[in-house]
C-alpha cells in the first residue's frame, strides 16, 4: 500500500541511494585504487579485486533496489531495503573492526566515520518509514494518507 512520504525523507532515500550506487560502480570499476583506502595496499592483489568487484555490485543493487522501491512510493517496500543497506552498513563497520590490528588508524576511523552513521540513520530511517506504512493499516492513526 502506497503512502504520502515527505520530500525530505525522499531525498534523504534518494541521496543515499545514489550514493551507495557511485561508491559500488567506483569498486566495480577500480577495485584496487578504492579498495587501497579501506585496506591498504592488499587492495592491489587480484583475489581481493575479486571481492572488492562483488561488494561494489552488492552496493549497486543495493542502492538501485532503494531508488526503485522509493519511485514505487511503497513505504514497507523501501523501509526493507533502506534496512538492508543499513544492515550491511553495520557488517562493513564490524568486519574493518575484526580487522582492526592489520589497518591503518586512519583508515579505521574513516571507514567506522561513514559506516556507522549510516547504519544507524538507516536503521531509523527504515523505522520511521515502516511506521509510516503500519499508520496507513490503523485507520486511528490520524494523517495517514493513502495515495
Amino acid at each position: 500500500m502506497a503512502i504520502e512520504q515527505t520530500d525530505r525523507t525522499n531525498d534523504v532515500v534518494r541521496l543515499t541511494a545514489l550514493g551507495r550506487m557511485a561508491f559500488g560502480a567506483a569498486l566495480l570499476v577500480a577495485p584496487g585504487l578504492v579498495g587501497r583506502a579501506w585496506i591498504g595496499a592488499d587492495a592491489a592483489r587480484p583475489g581481493v579485486r575479486v571481492i572488492a568487484r562483488s561488494l561494489g555490485a552488492r552496493d549497486i543493487v543495493l542502492g538501485l533496489g532503494t531508488f526503485l522501491a522509493l519511485d514505487d512510493r511503497n513505504s514497507l517496500a523501501l523501509a526493507r531495503w533502506v534496512q538492508l543497506g543499513a544492515f550491511v552498513d553495520a557488517v562493513d563497520a564490524g568486519a574493518t573492526l575484526l580487522a582492526v590490528r592489520h589497518l591503518k588508524l586512519r583508515t579505521v576511523v574513516g571507514v567506522l566515520a561513514l559506516a556507522v552513521p549510516a547504519a544507524v540513520a538507516g536503521l531509523r530511517l527504515s523505522a520511521h518509514l515502516a511506521n509510516a506504512e503500519e499508520a496507513v493499516l490503523d485507520p486511528l492513526v490520524p494523517n495517514a494518507t493513502v495515495g
